[in-house]
């Protein structure tokens, strides 16, 4: 496995593709396994309960998500630090709504992974002690209160419409 997962209460539906068609295929089946890293519960390992019959290449294998990520508890502070307990990843509350559980953070300090917030992971408030799953981590949005970036760009579709043709022209 290359990413065990984060935040799995109990163990998660595990798919295997099925074999080409053929006389003797047979979908294989997979069973996961629960271990503890740090605070969090993660995938120790997926067992093969049948390995079923016809495959000629590996399977793809899909993990269902944790069924927990929307429960937590309290309220962010306003500019407290918050970190990712598995990614140790630390940044400042700019932003929570509380009613659709976004939280919009700003200098994001990566932690030894180099990777960021991991989805399902918990991100803890070190003032108010509040934690919640992450469900999504969008790097690339940037917050600020001086910049307008998805507002511009929002509007703009609006104007010129790409969609039938480019209106500056054929290259």
């Amino acid at each position: 496995m290359t990413d065990n997962g984060v935040g799995y209460s109990t163990a998660p539906v595990v798919t295997v593709a099925g074999p080409p068609s053929s006389g003797i295929a047979k979908t294989a089946v997979g069973i996961a396994s629960l271990g503890v890293d740090g605070t969090d519960n993660v995938i120790k390992a997926i067992y093969v309960s049948d390995p079923g019959r016809g495959y000629s290449s590996a399977p793809t294998v899909t993990i269902s998500d944790p069924e927990a990520l929307s429960a937590g508890l309290g309220t962010y502070y306003f500019n407290e630090v918050v970190y990712g307990s598995r990614s140790q990843t630390h940044a400042r509350v700019k932003e929570w709504d509380e009613d659709t559980k976004i939280l919009k953070v700003s200098n994001v300090s990566i932690g030894s992974t180099q990777l960021g917030f991991y989805p399902g992971e918990t991100i803890i408030g070190k003032e108010s002690g509040a934690s919640y799953p992450l469900v999504v981590h969008t790097q690339n949005d940037i917050y600020d209160k001086y910049t307008e970036n998805d507002e511009f760009e929002t509007l703009a579709d609006n104007i010129i419409d790409f969609s039938e043709s480019n209106p500056f022209g054929t290259y």
